[in-house]
């Protein structure tokens, strides 16, 4: 990877664009803020002080009026859920704490349309031996510049299924430090892009502690004319001997005039370590069609049966029937508006 540079000083890796040139100016204010439903012992407050900016990204993102800071205590067992519900104008900074030994299910759903551009940051810090999952669904129209960024400390897990669907565009930008040792993470995406969407999905996962494991999927689609650019980068730093990096990445074309890339990279600075990626970009498999077809199915429905299960196969299989019928109900709007195109 070269020479080590002031991270803080930087934007984020994003290839075939920048994110300088993606960002746009968000609403001056924020017309909503999210809905929380916190289980017992969760609390929510304004934020009084924001962690230091990662990057530039992050300082960009953080000029927000609705700032909060979510805590969960050290040592928290919830029965339910800490749910987020917020409407596409609720620019916002999110700071999440989870308590060392926590054990927590996070689950945050942004929706609808915005006129000017979403910005949304998040930061999620997970202590010392702390247990999350996370669930993101972006079902969203409109501009969007989104950053996730999570940080775990030793022995921490971080289990994350994220969505970004519907007709939207600019920039979705996840990214895990696995700081502590032995600590680890799952990271799945399902994208969509549609009508004449520029999309540019990334996500990152950066091994630092020792004895680390980050694992990236990432299943894109395309209808229309869309453009996507799905980004897988792992990371293995200097001193993070005994890591592990793997990744796959794909993209499912529906359309001659949609533009798919998928893009895996590896950046390996320390040896003793194991590392693996695979990336495609094809049209829906003539066989896959060919067998529903000869059960009786016509092509439109099977081609909307594939697209269904190469998408949901990354979201958890216990959503909430609200929220699986808000995925379902994208999904198919895009593809029959795909159709139409």
């Amino acid at each position: 990877m070269g020479e080590t540079k002031d991270e803080t000083q930087q934007w984020p890796q994003l290839p075939k664009a920048s994110w300088a040139r993606l960002l746009r100016p968000s609403e001056s204010a924020a017309t909503a803020s999210p809905h929380f439903d916190l289980p017992a012992g969760v609390q929510l407050a304004k934020a009084a002080t924001l962690p230091t900016a990662s990057d530039k990204l992050d300082a960009a993102l953080r000029q927000q009026p609705t700032q909060l800071t979510l805590t969960i205590p050290a040592d928290w067992h919830g029965g339910r859920p800490v749910t987020i519900d917020a409407d596409a104008q609720s620019s916002c900074v999110l700071v999440i704490n989870v308590g060392a030994g926590a054990h927590v299910h996070l689950r945050e759903t942004w929706h609808g349309r915005n006129e000017a551009q979403l910005h949304l940051l998040v930061h999620l810090k997970i202590g010392f031996g702390a247990v999350v999952r996370y669930d993101t669904l972006d079902l969203l129209t409109g501009d969007v510049a989104i950053y996730r960024h999570a940080k775990l400390a030793e022995q921490a897990q971080l289990d994350w299924h994220a969505a970004t669907l519907g007709e939207c565009s600019g920039g979705v930008q996840h990214t895990v430090d696995l700081n502590g040792r032995s600590s680890r993470t799952n990271v799945r995406m399902a994208a969509l892009a549609g009508g004449n969407a520029n999309l540019y999905v990334t996500t990152t996962v950066n091994n630092r502690g020792r004895a680390t494991q980050g694992l990236i999927n990432q299943h894109g689609v395309l209808t229309a004319a869309a453009k996507m650019v799905l980004t897988g980068i792992g990371a293995i730093m200097l001193g993070a001997r005994g890591s592990d990096a793997q990744q796959e990445n794909r993209v499912l074309m529906l359309s001659d005039k949609a533009v798919g890339e998928a893009n895996p990279l590896l950046l390996i600075d320390e040896n003793d370590v194991t590392a693996g990626h695979a990336a495609s970009v094809a049209a829906v498999d003539a066989q896959q069609l060919y067998y529903l077809m000869s059960r009786g199915l016509e092509r439109t429905v099977a081609l909307r049966l594939v697209v269904r299960g190469f998408l949901l196969s990354l979201l958890p299989d216990d959503l909430p029937a609200q929220q699986l019928a808000a995925v379902q109900n994208v999904i198919e709007a895009q593809l029959i508006a795909g159709d139409k195109a």
